[in-house]
């Protein structure tokens, strides 16, 4: 395991290779059991420097981001969830987008929740128990893990 996160780290990311790298889908797996529960690989990935960590919210971002990918001269890894996309619709072209940045998918001012990838998407149903709850919360996503420029993602007096 040493030598497979060695290879990444000095024969890639130090050196600054354009290389791309989709890892096993992420999140539980279900069926496939816990040897291939794709976990862990944010812990490992976010502590290299040099490499674009990306993980998509859903089909449409992916097409973004495996442009992103191919045209920003980087190292970049692209974490995809298991299954099928949410059914969003589709941009017609795919445009690259900006690393380090991300987007507030939901306003609020009482909580801040910050989430990547398919995570996005279950923070903005709203919860059986309290509407008040919803609207007061914000949901942000950062686009890519690796780096993320803190203030792109959520107001300043969250953090």
């Amino acid at each position: 395991m040493q030598r497979a996160y060695d290879q990444v780290l000095h024969d890639v990311c130090l050196q600054k290779t354009v290389s791309r790298s989709g890892p096993r889908p992420g999140g539980f797996v279900g069926d496939d059991g816990p040897t291939h529960h794709g976990l862990f690989d944010y812990a490992y990935i976010r502590s290299i420097p040099n490499i674009i960590a990306m993980a998509p919210k859903d089909e449409n971002e992916l097409q973004h981001m495996l442009k992103t990918a191919v045209e920003c001269g980087l190292p970049v890894s692209v974490r995809y969830p298991r299954g099928q996309g949410v059914g969003v619709v589709m941009d017609e072209t795919p445009a690259n987008l900006a690393i380090g940045k991300g987007e507030v998918v939901c306003e609020g001012s009482d909580l801040a929740i910050v989430a990547i990838g398919s995570t996005v998407y279950p923070p903005l149903r709203p919860p059986q128990n309290s509407a008040k709850r919803a609207s007061a919360s914000e949901s942000s996503m950062p686009a890519t893990s690796n780096p993320w420029i803190r203030s792109s993602c959520v107001k300043q007096h969250f953090l």
